[in-house]
């Protein structure tokens, strides 16, 4: 059984064994890999001969996804490839976990797993909630308000992102970066009002 918490209207799972990590890594953080993967794939564009005959040119955006971020930034640090960093990079999460684990637990305190990459410490934590399941799954809130939206911008970008959580607001036209930070919020509050309906649906 895996025990999720509630603190401060966000919910984490508390890791009980070994086994809790293993099972949220291969699960939870495995779904960030492969949205980070699909990030530096679908921002990375080649222009055939844009320098002349048989001179391509690849432009590659700003990452959007915190995966991607994280590799993008260990690249320079450990000078290796896209690919390689990323193998490096999930290799060293992994035990890293397993470890703080084990530190953590010697010393009889914990931490905390969020529904993504991030981490948790807070030995005094007070509960809001508190849930056992079967299922690596992270309990759902109820409704999403503008609040729990968050908007992004790269330096020297020309686009504007906006997510909740790890769910990225996309538009009915599929387009998930617009021009201005006005249309991300127009979007986003759209987004808001669609899922609020979606929610009283199922309460009916």
């Amino acid at each position: 059984m895996y025990h999720f918490v509630k603190i401060d209207n966000i919910w984490y799972l508390k890791p009980e064994t070994k086994q809790d990590i293993i099972d949220h890594f291969n699960t939870i953080v495995k779904r960030c890999f492969e949205e980070g993967l699909k990030d530096r794939v679908s921002s990375t564009h080649l222009w055939k001969n844009h320098y002349g005959p048989g001179e391509d040119y690849i432009y590659i955006e700003h990452p959007t996804t915190d995966w991607a971020k994280a590799v993008e930034i260990y690249m320079g640090v450990w000078n290796m490839t896209w690919v390689e960093t990323a193998h490096k990079l999930e290799t060293v999460t992994y035990n890293d976990r397993l470890n703080t684990f084990d530190k953590l637990s010697a010393q009889g305190k914990t931490f905390y797993l969020r529904n993504g990459l991030g981490i948790f410490c807070c030995p005094d934590a007070t509960y809001d909630d508190e849930v056992w399941s079967d299922k690596m799954e992270y309990p759902i809130k109820d409704v999403y308000t503008i609040d729990d939206v968050r908007y992004i911008h790269w330096k020297d970008g020309s686009h504007w992102y906006a997510k909740v959580g790890n769910i990225d607001i996309i538009d009915p036209d599929g387009r998930q970066k617009w021009d201005t930070k006005e249309e991300a919020m127009k979007w986003a509050q759209i987004w808001i009002n669609i899922e609020t309906m979606k929610f009283n649906e199922r309460k009916n």
